[in-house]
């Protein structure tokens, strides 16, 4: 059992033979996870009203669920994550920045992994410099995405986008072998059409013509 009070602090310590999985929506102030603890979000909604401490080699696991979310939902000006360079410490169906004040939320270790969908519905999301990282994740079934950040919020950073995409060599040669490939978001539009930045490529490759 968890507590249902969102003005607790929530610590899960290193060395339980049982760990906490969510049967329902819940919240808590401060979420603090021990070495090798973990907590299964399972499909649910984890309010967050503070910091999330995760430096020490904890895990939130989504249990393959999309709806497995985290909310940032505080009322403070700035809101952390604070992580581990270890892979699969955070692993979420989603993520929603939904802070009150339109306060920040800080990414300052990782990885984070995304597998459906970042969405900004208040504030802002910054994402610091390595080992702090944001992915959104693909799969063979799905690639997870941000949905349309609103006035007044941004997101800042690096964030690391993945595309599955599936292969034919050497089971069937008579399929392309090759595909097309563009940015992930558009910075403007034209005469309605949304118009991609691909300035990257002339910075990154031998491009004439």
């Amino acid at each position: 059992e968890v507590p249902v009070n969102s003005n607790v602090n929530w610590i899960i310590p290193a060395g339980l033979s049982k760990y906490p999985t969510l049967t329902a929506s819940n919240g808590c102030h401060e979420l603090s996870l021990g070495a090798g603890a973990y907590v299964n979000l399972n499909g649910f909604t984890l309010g967050i009203g503070c910091n999330i401490y995760n430096s020490s080699g904890g895990q939130i696991l989504y249990n393959s669920s999309n709806t497995s979310t985290i909310n940032w939902d505080g009322a403070l000006s700035a809101q952390y994550y604070y992580g581990t360079n270890t892979a699969g410490t955070c692993e979420l169906g989603s993520m929603t920045v939904n802070n009150s004040v339109a306060g920040t939320i800080n990414i300052t270790g990782g990885p984070v992994d995304i597998f459906s969908q970042l969405t900004l519905t208040k504030g802002n999301l910054v994402i610091g410099s390595s080992p702090a990282s944001l992915t959104l994740k693909s799969t063979s079934t799905q690639t997870a995405n941000v949905g349309a950040i609103p006035l007044g919020s941004s997101i800042t950073g690096t964030v690391n986008a993945e595309r599955f995409i599936k292969g034919s060599y050497p089971t069937d040669i008579s399929k392309r072998g090759y595909r097309l490939m563009s940015s992930t978001v558009y910075t403007g539009t034209v005469g309605g059409n949304n118009v991609f930045d691909l300035s990257w490529l002339a910075n990154g490759a031998i491009i004439t013509g």
